[in-house]
C-alpha cells in the first residue's frame, strides 16, 4: 500500500484530488460493508441455504406488499 501512495504522489495535484474525491465517496460504503460483515459474523455459524424456504418467504412478502398497495 505504501508503494501505491508513493506512486500517487508523483501524479499532478488535480489527479490526486480527483482520486481522493473518489476514495472519499467509496469509503463510507466500504465501512458500512465491514459493519454488515461483522454483524453477520457475530450472528453465529453459517447454515446451509434452504432455497425453498427463501422463495416461500419472498412470495409471502410480495403478496403482503401487493395487498398493502391495494389498500
Amino acid at each position: 500500500m505504501q508503494a501505491t501512495i508513493e506512486r500517487l504522489k508523483a501524479f499532478p495535484n488535480a489527479d490526486q484530488e480527483h482520486i481522493a474525491s473518489q476514495l472519499n465517496e467509496y469509503l463510507p460504503w466500504l465501512e458500512h460493508l465491514r459493519e454488515l460483515v461483522q454483524v453477520g459474523l457475530e450472528s453465529g455459524p453459517a447454515t446451509p441455504l434452504d432455497m425453498d424456504d427463501i422463495i416461500r418467504r419472498g412470495e409471502t412478502r410480495l403478496v403482503a406488499l401487493q395487498n398493502e398497495a391495494r389498500s
